[in-house]
């Protein structure tokens, strides 16, 4: 399943710069990455089963991935696990203080819980 993400994708002049910033990675770090960056497709696909597995994947291999947080985060607000969101929120921020969009995704899932 996640080569036809792979597949899917079109390479683009972005992903040289990708390629090269994920070169100077270590190798947890770099499929850290690679994982949540298939989390995003999956998303996007309205996969959640199959984006929280990548998050996942990639939150086990590198726990600093501020994005994986947000981006699960993201998941758990469109299925309105509100508590969940704002856990995965408060995570990312306290790994990237002061992101405005997990700010406000945050006050949203908080302003949705009451």
């Amino acid at each position: 399943m996640q080569r036809d993400y792979i597949r899917d994708e079109k390479i683009q002049g972005e992903d040289i710069k990708r390629g090269m910033f994920l070169a100077s990675m270590s190798n947890k770090e770099s499929l850290g990455f690679i994982y949540q960056s298939l989390g995003v497709l999956a998303s996007q696909r309205d996969d959640f089963k199959e984006s929280g597995r990548m998050y996942a994947k990639a939150l086990r291999l590198n726990g600093k991935l501020a994005a994986a947080y947000y981006n699960r985060g993201n998941d758990e607000l469109k299925q309105k696990r509100y508590r969940q969101a704002i856990r995965d929120y408060d995570k990312a921020l306290n790994l990237y203080p002061g992101d405005p969009w997990a700010m406000r995704k945050r006050t949203l899932a908080n302003k949705s819980t009451n």
